[in-house]
């Protein structure tokens, strides 16, 4: 029950530190295209797609344009599948939004960002695309990790157990007999 409870906080951190980092890479990248756009942040999006792409456990960026459209992709997004987002509403409302969707047969997280101009008015967004598999490869170390150490706990409580048997009451019968 303890490992059961154990790989449930380990799940349930993993999945907060991956919120936290793409969280921490969209926010960045909104703040400098916003600050050093001059309402003009399309002209800095060839630049910063493979840069962004290059960033540790992130697959991808995608920015499009202040009608929603697709204009710029990652390379390492050519050809893939990205998530099916109302990129419209994300500009009109300001707001950030973020979720799952499956990819192939890997389960990616992702982060669509408005980009706002000087006057407050959304006028383009992004969204960037966590390499989730990283996320399932690190949660099966450790589980693994967790199922290795209470092997070795049992292994040596029995050693442990098999000794103070052979103490307290093989012993004791051996003088009897």
């Amino acid at each position: 029950l303890d490992m059961y409870f154990s790989l449930k906080r380990t799940h349930a951190n993993l999945l907060r530190d991956v919120w936290r980092e793409v969280d921490a890479i969209s926010r960045t990248l909104r703040v400098s295209l916003e600050k050093t756009g001059n309402d003009q942040p399309e002209r800095y999006f060839a630049q910063l797609a493979p840069e962004v792409s290059s960033f540790e456990n992130v697959l991808g960026v995608a920015f499009y344009d202040r009608q929603g459209r697709l204009v710029i992709t990652s390379p390492s997004l050519q050809g893939r599948q990205l998530p099916e987002v109302d990129v419209q509403s994300v500009m009109l409302n300001k707001t950030p939004t973020d979720g799952f969707y499956m990819q192939e047969a890997a389960r990616r997280y992702y982060r669509v960002e408005p980009i706002v101009s000087t006057m407050g008015k959304g006028i383009a967004a992004f969204i960037v695309i966590e390499d989730f598999p990283f996320y399932t490869r690190e949660l099966r170390g450790r589980m693994l990790q967790t199922a290795l150490t209470v092997l070795m706990l049992a292994v040596v409580l029995s050693a442990i157990v098999s000794m103070v048997i052979r103490q307290g009451i093989s012993r004791p019968l051996r003088v009897f007999t």
